[in-house]
C-alpha cells in the first residue's frame, strides 16, 4: 500500500480511472462518476453478485472528511483548496479499493463481501447506516436489491 502525501500532485482524474479499471477488473459492471464543478465526487456501480443478485454500490470522494484527519496531524498547515481535497480523498480510496479487488481477484472472499461499506439499498441509503439507524425496527428489512 503506498504511502499518502497531504502535498500530493497525482491527478484526481488519473486515481479516479485507475479506481473504474480496478472495479471492472474485479467484476464491476455500469461505473459512473459523478462530478461537481468538473471535479469526481461520486463512484457508483453494479456487480452481479455470487447470490445472482444485482447490487448496487455507491463511493463518495468524503475529501473533507479525510483532509480534515490528514490536516490535523500534518506539518502543512495552509487551508487546503477544493481540489487538493479531492486529490487526497481519492488517493485514499485508490488504497483501500485496490486492496479488497486483489482479494476478490484471488478468490479470497466475493465481490459483495469486499465491497460492503459501499453497498447501498433500494432507498439511496448505505446498507451499513440503516443497520445502525436507530429508527428501524429490525435489520431484516433492508432490501439490497435494485
Amino acid at each position: 500500500m503506498r504511502q499518502i502525501s497531504i502535498n500530493t500532485t497525482i491527478s484526481c482524474h488519473k486515481t479516479v480511472g485507475e479506481i473504474l479499471s480496478s472495479l471492472a477488473n474485479a467484476g464491476a459492471t455500469r461505473i459512473e462518476v459523478a462530478y461537481d464543478d468538473k471535479l469526481p465526487v461520486r463512484i457508483s456501480f453494479m456487480c452481479v453478485t455470487t447470490y445472482d443478485v444485482e447490487m448496487r454500490f455507491v463511493i463518495e470522494s468524503q475529501h473533507d472528511e479525510i483532509y480534515q484527519r490528514m490536516w490535523v496531524s500534518s506539518a502543512a498547515r495552509t487551508s487546503p483548496i477544493l481540489k487538493q481535497k479531492i486529490r487526497v480523498a481519492w488517493q485514499h480510496h485508490q488504497n483501500w479499493i485496490e486492496s479488497q479487488c486483489e482479494m476478490i481477484k484471488s478468490g479470497a472472499i466475493p465481490f459483495e463481501r469486499a465491497m460492503v461499506s459501499y453497498l447501498v439499498g433500494k432507498d439511496g441509503r448505505w446498507v451499513c447506516e440503516a443497520l445502525f439507524d436507530k429508527d428501524k425496527n429490525s435489520v431484516l428489512k433492508i432490501e439490497t436489491n435494485v
